[in-house]
């Protein structure tokens, strides 16, 4: 958005983008950016599998004027999974959700705020940075529970259960209630190890930290969605099926493997084309692909893991 606003932008930009919207990518080597961006996709799968930015700031005004009943089941799931501090969950997530709405329109005018601001702009970019960090919580939030939505839906289409939309959402909502601690957790890693990094120059260390965390407990936001286990039980058991069970390294392989692939076949057709038009068209059909494809392994994750992990106290509709 800021490049389209400072007259640099090209669609070859949409090449080094990363999946969970974490900028400097662009600037490294072929091979690194293509290959960490295959990495962030595959982590991507069973932690937030949406780019929340800057829909996010649609989901809000969607939810607050068309799902109250989700709202208010939100806030019950908040009240039973942190007892003693929903008060402050609620009101960090409601901080981040401002911040998220006022990061696109932030973002949309920030050349024209670094010229009002004094101290050439320096005031206006730091304003921007920490909004940016507020809202990441939110965005995190919301890719979490999109992914724990569409693991809710593939479930019951294994079971064979006809669900409608909102039955779904507020079962969603509900699971919401164990998951909502690792995201949490990995939202303050990601101010940690990539905003925060970020700020420093050190973005691509952070990126790499972070990606490794996702991939080492890959199997956690499902061992959370689907059994009502604490997040210290459910760690022990995410690395236990990451050591003990080959299906899952393979899995997690074959996703990462078939990613590259893609992004190593937009590359090259991008170099055979000419003119912006082509390479937006090039870019919409790889964005179609890359997510036909998350959406397929998502499922074949769900129906993995209902497979190979326990079967203690599994969620019910």
């Amino acid at each position: 958005m800021l490049a389209w606003r400072s007259g640099e932008w090209s669609p070859a930009w949409v090449i080094g983008e990363f999946p969970i919207g974490v900028p400097g990518l662009d600037e490294m080597d072929w091979t690194p950016t293509h290959l960490i961006a295959a990495l962030g996709h595959t982590a991507a799968l069973g932690n937030d599998a949406v780019v929340p930015f800057p829909l996010s700031s649609v989901i809000i005004v969607w939810t607050i004027l068309f799902s109250r009943q989700l709202v208010v089941q939100l806030f019950r799931t908040a009240r039973r999974g942190f007892p003693r501090a929903w008060l402050a969950v609620v009101l960090v997530l409601i901080s981040s959700a401002c911040a998220a709405l006022l990061k696109p329109v932030i973002y949309l005018f920030l050349p024209e705020w670094i010229a009002w601001a004094p101290m050439d702009g320096s005031h206006a970019i730091l304003a921007a940075i920490i909004v940016n960090a507020s809202a990441l919580v939110f965005e995190v939030f919301v890719g979490s529970y999109v992914t724990v939505f569409l693991m809710m839906t593939a479930f019951a289409w294994i079971r064979g259960i006809d669900a409608d939309r909102m039955r779904l959402h507020i079962l969603t909502a509900r699971r919401m209630r164990y998951v909502m601690k690792w995201t949490l957790l990995t939202a303050a890693l990601a101010v940690m190890l990539i905003t925060a990094p970020g700020m420093l120059g050190f973005e691509q260390t952070g990126i790499a930290a972070y990606l490794g965390i996702l991939i080492l407990f890959f199997p956690m936001q499902a061992n959370l969605a689907f059994h009502n286990g604490s997040l210290r039980s459910a760690m022990r058991s995410s690395i236990s099926l990451m050591i003990k069970k080959r299906a899952v390294i393979i899995f997690l392989a074959g996703a990462c493997g078939g990613f590259l692939l893609l992004a190593g076949a937009q590359s090259y057709l991008l170099t055979m084309v000419a003119g912006d038009s082509q390479e937006l068209g090039v870019d919409f059909l790889f964005g179609v692909l890359n997510a036909a494809l998350s959406g397929w392994l998502l499922a074949s994750w769900v129906c993995l893991f209902r497979r190979l992990g326990p079967d203690r106290r599994p969620v019910s509709f």
